[in-house]
């Protein structure tokens, strides 16, 4: 049958959407979750999860009349789908929680439930008894109230016996209530609560559509984790608003053998799928050359790549190897986001024309964008994330003085738009600060203050770092992820993307220090004292950096967010404290010690 387009429907909110899926859709297979990464599979059609979000949110209305919002905790699979969407038919604000590694360790968790205003948590009962047992060291203020969705159904109408009325009564929600808060992944502070609005969610869907140009010959696939925006906005929700299916897997399959992912899109014909740029450096990395005769990628025409840097390397290392399978370098699609915009800010209006600038790292150290002839040590190879879609502006904006940056200059984002969110959750000075900033010189506003660093040219956001995470060295600009990039180049079995890159304050300066992984399989072989002068000596020639200390640490030891980011912040706290997972050390002689040698 022929999609409706999801223009094509009244739709103001989220629940309306699935509602008319169910509607016109309603034999239609929506999502299909690899349970074992491989051939196991589970399906919901639209029907289906509209009566399990029903019978969710019947349940909310009944027993939990006063809640406004609710904690999600599952393992990824279509019960988180379900509940996440039962919440939404209670008129519920949804909380999707991150999965703690082991179901151990659940202080997090807590803290994003009181910030959020909640205590009541649904969850799958295969995960309750573990979740339980967890929660009794938890340091938060209530006790975790934990529910299994799949024992509704006896503990609903035992509660509602005496009850004449326990159907579902759609919610008395409008585009502008909130559908459920995003929490940061806490890359550069303590995670905050973005609240989104069912508005904002349809904007940016359309945004996504258009951008992306699915149609109805659209089919997704994704690993990404259900509790964050790329995973929950991009490949969850955007393929329920094109009305095409999604096929689904963990992100600790993907982990565990990268050919998964790929193979996932071989068979089932995915025409949109992606991730961070560290996927695709993954799968270049550890897919075996046996591997290749099993993938046919040919169908394979959207390849998004974003939530962290975009690396031409990386893309042309991805192309190299997979065009023998099919895979065409046109379907790369660098783009920008974040959660405080819900997801997709930018993205290219013409695609398979990827842009790459060559600027100079000397010019950038001073915020100067200066074009270089060809890529060289001396130069950075940066990828354009595109442009601004349908009633959104992008601004690069001097931090200081809050006014327009000339076009060779490097400055912060700013965002304005229908997908842009009102705020962050319980915090009113951090949404001021964030949400409602205006240009000192013709006060125009309010926009998002992204707090990242970029500049535009030839129509294309080019995105250079992050202002909490920069480092200032006698007067000049550092961006650590370059570092970082450099460092991991020097010797085999560096972990790519395992590295951190700070500043600390030491002797009346900043010292630059490297904290890098070694990976698994590298632990006894590598020769730390030669790698160590490899990196020292590379940094001081690339980026005219003296380091004060390179520590090499054992393999998924260095702090990450839920997403899998580096934690500059508190891997930089972890060494001050001397707690990093040490292989090797080096600091540098006759500098305070901060850190012992070996």
């Amino acid at each position: 049958m022929t999609v409706p387009p999801a223009g094509a429907f009244p739709c103001q909110t989220l629940v309306d959407l699935l509602r008319c899926r169910a509607r016109h859709q309603p034999a239609e297979v929506a999502y299909v979750f690899l349970t074992d990464g491989e051939l196991e599979a589970e399906e919901i059609t639209y029907r289906q999860l509209d009566q399990q979000a029903s019978r969710i949110g019947a349940w909310l209305q009944a027993c939990e009349p006063e809640a406004e919002a609710v904690g999600l905790l599952f393992t990824p699979g279509l019960p988180f789908i379900a509940a996440f969407f039962g919440c939404l038919y209670a008129g519920v604000v949804a909380v999707p929680l991150p999965t703690p590694p082991g179901l151990k360790q659940l202080d997090g968790v807590a803290a994003i439930l009181e910030d959020a205003g909640t205590s009541l948590v649904l969850t799958a009962s295969s995960l309750l008894e573990r979740l339980q047992n967890a929660a009794s060291d938890c340091a938060g203020k209530q006790p975790i109230r934990w529910v299994a969705t799949d024992q509704l159904g006896d503990r609903f109408y035992d509660h509602l016996a005496d009850q004449q009325d326990h159907s579902w009564r759609h919610p008395e929600v409008s585009g502008d209530s909130p559908a459920f808060y995003q929490y940061t992944s806490g890359t550069t502070q303590t995670p905050r609560g973005v609240v989104v609005s069912h508005a904002n969610v349809l904007a940016n869907e359309e945004v996504i559509r258009q951008a992306f140009q699915h149609d109805s010959q659209m089919i997704g696939m994704g690993w990404l984790p259900h509790y964050h925006d790329m995973g929950l906005i991009g490949n969850i929700l955007q393929t329920l608003y094109i009305g095409r299916p999604c096929i689904l897997m963990s992100p600790f399959h993907f982990i565990q053998r990268p050919f998964r992912w790929l193979k996932a899109i071989s068979h089932y014909r995915a025409t949109s799928s992606g991730g961070p740029n560290f996927a695709y450096a993954l799968c270049a990395r550890k897919v075996s050359r046996s591997q290749l005769d099993q993938l046919d990628l040919s169908c394979w025409s959207l390849a998004f790549t974003g939530a962290e840097t975009v690396r031409w390397e990386t893309m042309r290392s991805f192309a190299d190897k997979f065009s023998a399978c099919g895979f065409n370098p046109s379907a790369f699609y660098p783009c920008y986001g974040l959660a405080e915009a819900t997801l997709f800010v930018t993205g290219s209006n013409n695609r398979g024309a990827i842009v790459v600038k060559n600027v100079s790292r000397q010019g950038l150290t001073e915020n100067r964008v200066v074009l270089a002839e060809a890529d060289g040590e001396q130069s950075a190879t940066l990828v354009g994330c595109g442009r601004e879609w349908m009633g959104h502006q992008v601004l690069i904006v001097d931090p200081e003085h809050r006014t327009r940056c000339p076009a060779d200059r490097v400055g912060e984002i700013w965002v304005q738009g229908p997908s842009v969110a009102k705020g962050y959750r319980n915090r009113r000075q951090d949404s001021e600060q964030t949400f409602a900033a205006t240009l000192a010189d013709s006060r125009l506003g309010p926009f998002l203050r992204t707090g990242d660093l970029g500049f535009l040219h030839d129509h294309n956001l080019f995105i250079t770092g992050r202002i909490k995470e920069i480092i200032i060295l006698q007067g000049k600009t550092l961006y650590p992820q370059a570092i970082e990039w450099t460092v991991e180049q020097c010797s085999e079995g560096l972990q790519p993307g395992g590295g951190a890159a700070f500043s600390i304050d030491l002797d009346g300066g900043e010292q630059v220090v490297i904290v890098q992984e070694v990976e698994r399989t590298a632990l006894h072989a590598i020769i730390s004292s030669q790698c160590i002068e490899a990196i020292r000596t590379r940094v001081l020639a690339v980026h005219g950096v003296r380091l004060h200390a390179v520590v090499l640490t054992r393999p998924a030891t260095i702090p990450r967010t839920s997403s899998g980011k580096i934690r500059r912040s508190t891997c930089r706290q972890e060494f001050l404290e001397r707690r990093l997972a040490v292989v090797h050390c080096w600091t540098l002689p006759g500098v305070g010690q901060v850190f012992p040698k070996d």
